[in-house]
């Protein structure tokens, strides 16, 4: 499993990253991947980031389609 993550600053980061959040899992339910999670994460006011974590046969999928930012382990 390995998480991905999209950043976003700006005053209006948390809503980019939940809005992207949204998009995200809709991409996962029309590409009919599974054993995913998404969610979002705040770091401070001007940094969110939304994130999934991913098993190992989807990460090339993810990583070519989706393009994310950071990749790191799940907590």
């Amino acid at each position: 499993m390995q998480r991905y993550y999209w950043d976003f600053t700006g005053g209006q980061a948390a809503g980019t990253a939940e809005h992207f959040r949204r998009h995200l899992d809709e991409f996962l339910a029309r590409e009919g991947i599974e054993g995913c999670a998404t969610g979002t994460e705040g770091y401070t006011a001007l940094h969110h980031a939304a994130w999934c974590d991913t098993p190992a046969a989807h990460a090339e999928l993810i990583i070519a389609r989706l393009r994310p930012r950071r990749v790191g382990d799940p907590p």
